[in-house]
C-alpha cells in the first residue's frame, strides 16, 4: 500500500516542476531559437541565421534574458541537424548551468517543430542530396502548461529519401517541412522529460 507521505512527496515534486524556470536553446537548424517558460510567462525568439549561430547567440541571448531570473533548467534542441551548431548551444548551456546551478537536458528538435500543429503531423528537415531527417507524430492537447504534447510516435526519426518519407505521410496529415522549432515547445519538452524521470544530461561535445 502506498503511504500518504509518498503520495505527498510525488505531488510536491510535480508542483516544483510546474514552477521551474526553463530556458531553451536551439542551434542545430538554420534557425536560432530561444524559449522561456515558467509559471507566469512564456516567450520565444526565432531568427534565421543560417550558420551564424556562434556569432549571434551571445548577443541574442543577452537581450532575451534581460529582466528574467536565472533558469532552473536549460533545454537544448538535440537535432538532427548541424553538429557544429549543436556544439554552440551545448557550450552555452553548460556554461550557464555551472553559473546558475541549473540542470541541462536535451530533446529532439523535430518534436519541437511538430508541437506547432495538431493531429497527425509529419516533420522533415533537409539533410541534403535528396535526403530528409523525418518523423511522423500524433499531437494531442495536453493540460500540462496549456500546450499540446506528443501522444505517439507514428514513424520514428530517420534519415530517408524525400520520396520514401512522402510515402509514409498519412492522408490528411499536416506536413511541416524545414520549419523553425518552437522555443516554448523545446522548454515544455524538457520539463516533460524531467517529469518522466529523465536524469539531467552530461554533455561532452
Amino acid at each position: 500500500m502506498v503511504s500518504h507521505a509518498f503520495v505527498q512527496s510525488i505531488l510536491r515534486y510535480f508542483r516544483k516542476l510546474e514552477s521551474m524556470k526553463t530556458l531553451a536553446l536551439e542551434t542545430s537548424t538554420p534557425f536560432l531559437c530561444l524559449g522561456w517558460l515558467d509559471a507566469s510567462q512564456r516567450k520565444e525568439t526565432i531568427l534565421r541565421v543560417e550558420r551564424a549561430h556562434a556569432e549571434q547567440l551571445a548577443g541574442q541571448l543577452e537581450a532575451f534574458l534581460k529582466g528574467l531570473p536565472h533558469a532552473d533548467l536549460i533545454v537544448i534542441g538535440a537535432g538532427p541537424g548541424s553538429y557544429t551548431g549543436l556544439r554552440v548551444a551545448a557550450g552555452f548551456a553548460l556554461g550557464l548551468a555551472r553559473a546558475w546551478q541549473a540542470r541541462v537536458v536535451h530533446v529532439p528538435t523535430l518534436e519541437a517543430i511538430a508541437l506547432q500543429a495538431s493531429g497527425v503531423v509529419a516533420v522533415s528537415l533537409d539533410a541534403h542530396r535528396g535526403q530528409v531527417y523525418s518523423a511522423v507524430y500524433l499531437v494531442e492537447p495536453s493540460p500540462k502548461f496549456g500546450l499540446p504534447s506528443i501522444a505517439k510516435v507514428l514513424q520514428p526519426l530517420e534519415k530517408r529519401s524525400f520520396e520514401a518519407f512522402a510515402a509514409l505521410i498519412p492522408k490528411g496529415a499536416t506536413h511541416l517541412g524545414d520549419v523553425a522549432p518552437s522555443g516554448i515547445a523545446l522548454a515544455q519538452l524538457g520539463l516533460l522529460r524531467l517529469e518522466l524521470g529523465a536524469q539531467p544530461d552530461l554533455l561532452y561535445l
